[in-house]
């Protein structure tokens, strides 16, 4: 497809951009940090938007979706990070007859990382992390109702990964991310406030969600007894030489 060859294209020319950058071993040390992250944003019509049948009340409906990431790790030892990682996913779907349905989870994962350099300017690493999340009630589901929602849901999640680094610059190496999650749900809060009671027969398995993700994202790495402000300057024309940008 054409997104795909686009993406190919974003992903060669990462790997050619980080060619002339060697990943320093200093980035992966004992006492270094690393501080990285990830958004997704999407707006999906319901609708065909190029359809000369399309209508204007068709043209209302629409899915909105936010998704943000941040993670901040710390190496304890050589090459092995532990980090924590808040979230936020954002989800709005509106439909034609001006109802409207709403998604909130707030999240935090804690997970490690044992990094590899490959050679260059390639480092993979590999491990998983550890989830939980909480899915408050929101308005109703009528745009003109103001009745509030008292529901409550919990999610407990594990997911192993594994990354691919392309360092474009000493410390700053974009990064390509394949995992499996794995996650149960749990309602606390019916929309009343009301304690939640499982129906008979319900089983833990039943709320076990599964996603094979893959993410694109950032990376930047401060080893042991960097600091922020020793950057050294660098021009336009040094990017060029260089092949990438230096922090």
């Amino acid at each position: 497809s054409i997104i795909m060859k686009k993406l190919l294209i974003v992903c060669l020319s990462l790997v050619a951009a980080g060619m002339a950058v060697a990943a320093p071993a200093d980035n992966f040390a004992a006492g270094g940090w690393e501080l990285g992250g990830n958004a997704m944003y999407v707006f999906h019509p319901l609708y065909e938007p190029f359809s000369s049948k399309t209508s204007a009340v068709d043209r209302q409906g629409y899915v909105q979706i936010l998704d943000v990431e941040a993670n901040a790790g710390f190496f304890p030892v050589d090459r092995l990070s532990v980090s924590v990682a808040p979230s936020v996913y954002w989800s709005k779907m509106h439909e034609d007859d001006y109802t409207y349905s709403l998604v909130l989870s707030l999240a935090l994962d804690a997970g490690c990382l044992y990094y590899i350099p490959l050679g260059g300017s390639l480092v993979l690493s590999a491990g998983g992390k550890l989830g939980f999340g909480a899915l408050p009630g929101l308005p109703g589901s009528d745009e003109a109702s103001e009745v509030p929602d008292k529901s409550l849901s919990l999610q407990f999640s594990v997911e192993p990964s594994a990354n691919l680094y392309v360092f474009v610059g000493d410390r700053f190496a974009p990064f390509a991310q394949v995992g499996y999650r794995m996650t149960y749900g749990m309602r606390v809060k019916t929309e009343s406030g009301a304690d939640y009671a499982p129906p008979a027969g319900d089983e833990f398995l039943d709320h076990v969600d599964a996603q094979f993700r893959f993410t694109l994202g950032l990376k930047f790495f401060l080893p042991t007894g960097g600091r922020f402000n020793e950057a050294p300057g660098r021009t336009y024309a040094d990017l060029l030489e260089k092949g990438g940008i230096d922090f």
